[in-house]
């Protein structure tokens, strides 16, 4: 760290890095708009809020940012505000332009304890946002159906899916080649190059790929391995994490013969056709019915 009382822009970004953060400009750098991205915008445009819903690691969060971006470029002093209840979703008195953006409002990999009030503040804001006050909701689609109830229709006024097949090879590859272009070694940028293709048939989604260039930026290649072990390794790693991300909230150990399955989905993650994105969204949703609500 550099000497003296005030910390340097570069120590803090090293420490956001560290942790696993992003830092705006290196985020704009490497965002790839999914196929949807004009209408994404026309919502916007149109109503000045959306509720972006969808399965885990399809970008809902990345999108939300870049619109903040977008509209930051276009709309001068616009705040960035992420609330932290229902009751802060509203502008200060004589506030200046802002963006809210409220992240899985109905709960991240669990059903929230606010629900309830989150949807009815979410109802009353979302019909008064205009071109001063912008809303971005973010929701994993299952976490957003279990919750809502009768709220759903009105919600979809608002509500465009982002999916992974709103991203293409195209769209996968331009993704890959932007976040590797970041990593500061050469031979692991090198070797993430030569792996491009046998990576990109294995990772489909943006959280997947972002996952894998983050694994490798966290390592180097040790000397008892080559470079097609290492990188068949952090593919691995990849794709385990990315499975241990989706059930280990879902049933709790003791739980029954589906929660000692996806256990061991956990530890055996090369049985055939396990790790594909299609296969853990499945488990996501037949899990998620087992899973207690809290009271």
């Amino acid at each position: 760290m550099s000497k003296g009382l005030a910390w340097q822009r570069v120590d803090v970004e090293a420490i956001v890095k560290k942790h696993g953060g992003s830092i705006p400009s290196e985020r704009d750098a490497t965002f790839v708009p999914p196929t949807n991205w004009e209408g994404i915008l026309a919502q916007m445009d149109k109503r000045n809020a959306i509720v972006i819903t969808g399965p885990s690691g399809t970008g809902k969060t990345t999108v939300a940012k870049a619109l903040f971006g977008h509209y930051r470029r276009i709309v001068p002093g616009l705040d960035y505000v992420e609330p932290g209840g229902p009751g802060e979703l509203k502008a200060k008195p004589n506030a200046g332009p802002t963006f809210f953006y409220v992240e899985d409002p109905w709960g991240k990999y669990e059903i929230g304890t606010n629900t309830s009030a989150w949807t009815a503040e979410l109802k009353d804001r979302l019909l008064k946002a205009n071109a001063q006050q912008k809303i971005v909701v973010t929701s994993r689609t299952d976490i957003l159906a279990a919750t809502v109830g009768s709220q759903a229709d009105f919600l979809k006024q608002w509500e465009v899916r982002l999916e992974a097949s709103h991203y293409g090879d195209r769209e996968l590859s331009k993704m890959f080649e932007r976040l590797v272009h970041l990593l500061s070694s050469g031979v692991l940028k090198m070797a993430a190059v030569r792996a491009k293709e046998r990576v990109l048939q294995k990772l489909r989604t943006p959280f997947e790929i972002d996952r894998f260039v983050a694994l490798l930026k966290a390592g180097a290649i040790p000397a008892d391995e080559n470079e097609d072990q290492f990188l068949l390794r952090v593919l691995d790693q990849t794709q385990t994490s990315a499975i241990e991300d989706e059930v280990q909230w879902m049933v709790p150990v003791q739980q029954d013969i589906l929660g000692e399955s996806l256990i061991n989905c956990r530890v055996k993650p090369n049985v055939r056709g396990l790790s594909s994105s299609n296969t853990r969204w499945s488990i996501t949703r037949a899990a998620i019915p087992l899973h207690p609500r809290r009271t």
